[in-house]
């Protein structure tokens, strides 16, 4: 849908762009400070909760 590994006209639109840059970054390792934030929160959560799935 967003043209990256299609044969399909990818969606256009400026949050279309933003998503499609995100995941290059993404998949470069290359996260802007927004990202890294994210990523850094994300982290602490994890520490702070412990999960667990039962089916």
């Amino acid at each position: 849908m967003l043209g990256i590994k299609s044969h399909r006209p990818p969606i256009e639109g400026d949050i279309a762009d933003e998503i499609r840059d995100a995941v290059v970054r993404v998949a470069k390792g290359q996260l802007n400070e927004e990202e890294k934030a994210v990523q850094e929160r994300l982290k602490k959560a994890l520490e702070k909760y412990k999960m667990r799935w039962e089916l």
